[in-house]
């Protein structure tokens, strides 16, 4: 059974990889973002609390929502989810720095 679920892992991460690849290939728009932004829009990615984020940075939890909120209005999302998936498709993060964090 372990097997079973580590091949669907693995496939499931390939594919993923796949994904990110050819949406990379498309034209998108240039955007850049400050070391501190890259960490934040990391932390999003890991599914982790402003609270979180904001205290393995050393930020307060308002500092940490204005650089959530700043990436949000840069990436064009309402959703964290949405903007850290488009940080891997821009390769503004990538996923072993979200998967080891």
């Amino acid at each position: 059974m372990l097997q079973l679920t580590v091949y669907m892992a693995t496939a499931a991460y390939h594919r993923a990889v796949m994904i990110v690849r050819s949406t990379r290939a498309a034209k998108s728009p240039q955007i850049k973002l400050l070391e501190l932004e890259v960490r934040v829009l990391t932390g999003l990615a890991q599914g982790v609390s402003n609270y979180v984020i904001a205290r393995r940075l050393g930020l307060t939890n308002a500092a940490c929502a204005e650089l959530t909120q700043g990436l949000l209005r840069k990436l064009g999302y309402g959703n964290r989810t949405l903007a850290a998936v488009r940080g891997l498709q821009l390769g503004l993060i990538n996923f072993n720095e979200v998967l080891v964090g």
